[in-house]
């Protein structure tokens, strides 16, 4: 009964720290202005959108910022929603797992399941890191493609660029927002970009931003030259998908080997009782589940590196 108690307690103690987190976050913004990736008035991003360097960090307590790690987490794997009601589901499933652990092996197997929770929660994370920039930057070829209309429609280059970021929206169309009011208070184009190429450092990003400065300096053909760019972003896409495609075979094949164990291991304990008392109440089981968690765990992200690089 003490380790179900207590492992009730941490589950809490999980969701209680992550509602704080997002209340010291909220207050934050409404303290310091113009809190976006730059600190510009005006600028917005997409609800849940996470920052990657904030510059009113340095004010919040270290909980918010986990909060803001686990954000940032959920965000690069493409996962949608509040952070926040993702991190209570998150912290009720492990205190979950360490109430089931508690009741069959005390303490020590309540820390053990949890603890394989949270290995298993933070593999997925990072197996599915890439997919939410993946996800923003195929909507960068519309955004480009909505700037070249307006751009014959006869606007000028930024105000194309605030039209097509309102009318596209994502995290790019927050970004480009965020160029066109530093261009408002002052800057030229190339300067206001370089922020955006600098917070989202990636090929497809560094092609529009470099054909964005040419087209701000050269003039001339602008909405050929943006087309010309979504169509090559889009054949980029359609390259990497395809790659992605033929590796999906050995993504699913990885994702089963993975799983086996921990099914094998569940459905045995729910048909013999006795098996679940050996693997959690006993310190050769509590090893053996260990060792196996970490085994799998290892093999799970070398076989992601593996079919990540092939892909």
């Amino acid at each position: 009964m003490t380790a179900v108690a207590l492992a009730t307690a941490a589950a809490l103690a999980t969701v209680w720290c992550l509602g704080r987190a997002r209340v010291a976050a909220r207050s934050s913004r409404a303290e310091v202005p113009g809190s976006g990736s730059t600190g510009m008035p005006g600028e917005r991003r997409p609800p849940g959108w996470p920052e990657e360097t904030p510059p009113w960090t340095a004010g919040i307590p270290m909980s918010s910022r986990a909060g803001r790690a686990w954000a940032s987490a959920l965000a690069a794997a493409g996962v949608d929603g509040d952070p926040v009601r993702w991190g209570r589901a998150a912290g009720g499933a492990l205190g979950l797992l360490a109430i089931i652990g508690g009741s069959r092996g005390g303490l020590l197997g309540a820390g053990v399941l949890a603890a394989v929770g949270a290995g298993s929660l933070l593999l997925a994370l990072r197996a599915g890191r890439g997919r939410g920039a993946r996800r923003a930057d195929a909507l960068l070829p519309e955004l480009l493609e909505h700037a070249g209309r307006n751009l014959r429609s006869g606007l000028d280059l930024v105000a194309a660029l605030g039209a097509a970021a309102d009318a596209v929206g994502g995290p790019h169309g927050a970004e480009v927002l965020a160029v066109t009011a530093r261009v408002a208070g002052g800057a030229s184009l190339p300067e206001a970009l370089r922020p955006w190429e600098e917070a989202q450092n990636r090929p497809a990003v560094r092609l529009a931003v470099g054909a964005l400065e040419v087209a701000s300096v050269t003039g001339g053909a602008r909405a050929r030259a943006l087309d010309g760019v979504a169509a090559t972003l889009r054949s980029r896409a359609a390259v990497a998908d395809e790659a992605r495609a033929l590796a999906s075979q050995a993504r699913a094949s990885a994702v089963v080997l993975v799983a086996l164990p921990a099914v094998v291991a569940l459905l045995g304990a729910v048909a013999d009782p006795r098996l679940a008392h050996t693997l959690l109440a006993t310190p050769l089981g509590l090893a053996c589940v260990g060792g196996a968690a970490v085994l799998d765990g290892v093999g799970a992200w070398w076989m992601q590196r593996i079919v990540a690089r092939a892909a």
